[in-house]
């Protein structure tokens, strides 16, 4: 396995570019309303860590494209 490090920055601009590719997706119809989110599944899709999807996720909730769901 590559130990390769990323610094804060990068992963903060992986997020916005997961959490755009997502938006994009919602808006398309690509991901359905209700569909879950799930990090673990993203993560692998992605080809990214989870923390960079998380920071993705947390973006579109303060866009108002996916809502939290204690313990989901």
């Amino acid at each position: 396995m590559d130990n390769q490090r990323f610094s804060i920055g990068e992963v903060k601009e992986l997020s916005t570019m997961i959490a755009d590719r997502l938006a994009e997706m919602i808006q398309s119809g690509v991901l359905k309303p209700r569909e879950r989110l799930v990090q673990t599944d993203l993560a692998e899709q992605f080809g990214v860590s989870r923390i960079a999807v998380r920071d993705a996720l947390h973006k579109l909730i303060r866009r108002g494209l996916a809502v939290k769901i204690p313990r989901k």
